[in-house]
């Protein structure tokens, strides 16, 4: 639970020294930081910090090029997990607003015959 909405998570290694490490692949490990930030990993970093009671410095992403079979590691920053931070609480607010404040959906998305 983070802030009484429900949350899962399945970490690919927990380390003995307490963080956490998610593996990843990619085709062009040299982009992975604009793809990090593309696919919202930033939230994955925040949630899961939250989830297991680990601090952003303890969160590592290790990412494995399937092309060049190239390995890199990369830590997140305090400004990496504060990104994810804010997106984390605007999806929860969203969440609440439409699903626990009953809010009208209409407003929200479109319905149409293809």
């Amino acid at each position: 639970m983070i802030q009484g909405i429900p949350f899962r998570g399945k970490a690919d290694i927990l380390r003995n020294s307490g963080g956490i490490c998610d593996i990843k692949t990619t085709t062009d490990i040299k982009a992975f930081k604009y793809s990090a930030n593309k696919y919202g990993y930033d939230i994955q970093c925040y949630i899961y910090c939250q989830l297991f009671g680990i601090t952003y410095d303890q969160f590592t992403f290790l990412v494995l090029d399937k092309g060049s079979l190239d390995i890199g590691e990369f830590k997140c920053s305090e400004e990496f997990y504060l990104r994810g931070k804010q997106k984390t609480e605007l999806g929860m607010q969203r969440y609440s607003e439409w699903f626990i404040d009953d809010a009208d959906l209409d407003n929200y998305y479109i319905t149409d015959t293809l």
